[in-house]
């Protein structure tokens, strides 16, 4: 068992074998992501680079948002705290608030940064000259207390006529 306090990560490169499927790297990486939520890692930084072919994230908030890892692990998170709160025993009642908020906590940062992913990828595909995605990403966000105003505007760039 983990000392008191201690967090465990880790930092996953974006490496893979010259030659690899990219598809197929970066559905690994994704299923290795959900196995370390599963075995309880705190947090997974994901390394950002592009080159030759074997380097394939070059957007570590764009890989984590078209992962799905924040829904799937903020499910997991859900189900540790309906549980923290099943437990009934009054000497923990202390520890169970500290869980349940640190809890609360890690689904309240992975809103934020699916928020971010969202804004940020709207802004690129705008960029790219990609509205229809673009439109697709800013309604994610266009209720947003930190991107909503940013997504209306962007919207209110596209050129008349993008679905």
């Amino acid at each position: 068992m983990a000392h008191k306090g201690m967090k465990f990560g880790i930092f996953l490169a974006p490496f893979h074998r010259i030659g690899e499927n990219p598809t197929l790297a970066l559905a690994r990486d994704m299923e290795l992501i959900e196995w370390l939520d599963h075995l309880g890692y705190d947090e997974v930084w994901v390394g950002e680079h592009h080159s030759a072919g074997w380097e394939t994230i070059a957007s570590p908030e764009v890989f984590i948002a078209a992962a799905g890892c924040f829904d799937r692990s903020q499910k997991a998170i859900e189900g540790q705290i309906a549980r923290i709160r099943a437990s009934s025993t009054p000497a923990a009642a202390e520890r169970r608030a500290k869980q349940i908020a640190r809890r609360e906590q890690q689904i309240e940062a992975q809103a934020r940064m699916r928020a971010t992913s969202w804004f940020d990828t709207a802004a690129a595909c705008f960029n790219l000259m990609r509205y229809m995605e673009a439109r697709e990403y800013a309604m994610h966000v266009i209720d947003d207390s930190q991107f909503g105003e940013r997504a209306r505007d962007l919207l209110a760039r596209l050129p008349r006529g993008t679905p």
